[in-house]
């Protein structure tokens, strides 16, 4: 028996989606990049979900920081190393090998721990100059320019999407 804690939005045997609020969390960008005088510093991040199937981490970004429901909308996630579906090219995260409500924790590490070495695809923000230029405008601040993010489809949407492998 697994009890779902309130910031888990959905879950299937071979999906788990949870939502996190907007925080001030350190980024890390690899040396040689654009971004690499950055580095380290502590940035503001939008609200996000966060999905895993089949061992694959997906994210979005949200627009409020509350419980998204199902016919919330959502964002792409401005974020290096993630494409336009919100799948995240692993490189130097250390997956957890679960997929359970106790492993959740480790993913968002995991995320948030990486060194995010490359512009991911398709549009990811609405920041003239792309996501690097998010990055550089955000180093510092306290709070995410909301106005940046690119909306996309609905929870449900997404959620189905991801669950029929599409």
């Amino acid at each position: 028996m697994e009890f779902l804690p309130d910031h888990v939005v959905a879950r299937t045997p071979d999906l788990l989606a949870w939502w996190t609020p907007a925080a001030v969390r350190p980024v890390f960008f690899r040396a040689g990049s654009e971004l690499e005088g950055i580095s380290g510093k502590r940035f503001p991040h939008p609200a996000l979900l966060f999905v895993v199937r089949s061992n694959v981490l997906y994210v979005r970004a949200l627009f409020a920081t509350q419980r998204p429901r199902s016919d919330s909308k959502l964002a792409a996630a401005p974020y290096w190393n993630i494409d336009s579906n919100g799948a995240v090219c692993a490189g130097t995260m250390r997956v957890p090998k679960s997929l359970t409500v106790t492993s959740i924790a480790a993913w968002q590490q995991a995320f948030f721990q990486s060194e995010f070495t490359h512009p991911g695809g398709g549009r990811l923000t609405k920041r003239r100059g792309g996501t690097a230029a998010l990055w550089k405008s955000l180093a510092g601040k306290r709070r995410f320019a909301q106005s940046t993010l690119v909306e996309l489809e609905t929870l449900n949407q997404y959620l189905k999407k991801l669950e029929a492998g599409t």
